[in-house]
């Protein structure tokens, strides 16, 4: 081989090895976790199944609510109505009325709701908390409902409502706990189901759970602790699970997404942070059973002068050409003079 030939055979390698290196790929942008701040919210929290269950009286931050001398809280529920021309109607009476009140230590001591159809009050229900969460979270409520029946109906029917109306919320009273788990029992319900707790992640397999309980489908099994367990489920015969909700967190331990089921449907939420840590949205996505898109929501938290939120205002997207009002969240605070 010549001085000519092999000049140009170096040449030709010079290039491909150039042309290798402007292809190189670089290595993706690793966003940073957003910082943990004292949140009013607990996000994670902020969704219907969460509310309805009044033995972990949590929803909200007690060192943010004794921080900020807050005595009670009252967010009211809006639902947007359309007419023909699809310009929204109805937004002038709230469906629902939460009023959570706090003790001295910034825990919840009281709640009260009235449901509302139409404005017209059709039930009160009471929830009094007689001692603070302990470190589960959990702090079992007395329970009190008023019903608003017909005059027509008989004393009975209206007993019969009010039951049925308990129904829609979780009174979880304490029934045992060891080093692996710990259980309780639905009061509210029918079936009394169990919800069992598994807190060493050793435990976190179905072989454990046969072992040791009874999965017939009726009760509840969580990975983890009742504050930020990874997964609940109903587990029968020890193969199918009927999932309840699936969280993901980041690494320093704040919610990153979740997912929560029901009946046949699944919701998909994102929780979106400034580069401060504080909550700006909510982004959820509707799905079947059988993995078909169906719907999105986003969800936009405007927050006060002092970090506080102000309104939450839920936008529903059914397709890519629109944006409809779905929801609508007041919260309004009183404070300790």
């Amino acid at each position: 081989m010549n001085n000519s030939v092999r000049h140009i055979m170096f040449l030709i390698l010079a290039i491909v090895f150039l042309s290798c290196e402007d292809e190189k790929v670089e290595d993706p942008v690793v966003q940073p976790d957003p910082p943990v701040v004292d949140q009013l919210m607990n996000w994670e929290l902020f969704n219907t199944e969460s509310f309805h269950n009044v033995s972990f009286p949590i929803w909200f931050n007690s060192n943010k609510i004794k921080e900020d001398s807050i005595e009670s809280i009252t967010i009211s529920a809006y639902r947007f109505q359309e007419g023909r021309d699809t310009i929204v109607v109805k937004d002038t009476f709230p469906d629902e009325i939460w009023k959570f009140t706090f003790n001295e230590s910034g825990a919840v001591e009281e709640v009260l709701l009235d449901e509302y159809v139409e404005a017209i009050h059709i039930a009160s229900h009471e929830f009094n908390y007689k001692k603070s969460p302990d470190s589960t979270g959990y702090s079992s409520p007395v329970v009190s409902t008023k019903y608003k029946f017909n005059k027509e109906k008989s004393s009975f029917q209206g007993l019969l409502d009010q039951v049925e109306d308990l129904k829609i919320f979780d009174r979880l009273v304490f029934k045992s706990e060891d080093s692996l788990s710990l259980v309780f029992r639905n009061a509210l319900s029918v079936l009394k189901e169990e919800h069992v707790f598994l807190k060493d992640t050793a435990t976190w397999n179905v072989a454990f759970i046969d072992q040791n309980f009874n999965a017939d489908g009726s009760n509840y099994y969580y990975f983890g602790n009742p504050k930020n367990f990874k997964e609940a489920f109903k587990l029968d015969n020890l193969v199918e699970k009927t999932y309840a909700e699936k969280r993901n967190y980041f690494e320093n331990g704040l919610i990153k997404s979740q997912r929560l089921y029901d009946e046949g449907f699944y919701q998909k939420r994102n929780f979106n942070y400034d580069n401060d840590g504080w909550c700006l949205s909510l982004s959820d996505s509707i799905f079947s059973e059988a993995d078909d898109f169906i719907y999105n929501e986003s969800a936009e938290i405007k927050y006060s002068g002092n970090r506080l939120p102000k309104q939450i205002i839920l936008k529903q997207n059914a397709d890519t050409t629109s944006s409809n009002l779905d929801k609508r969240f007041l919260f309004k605070y009183t404070f300790i003079q």
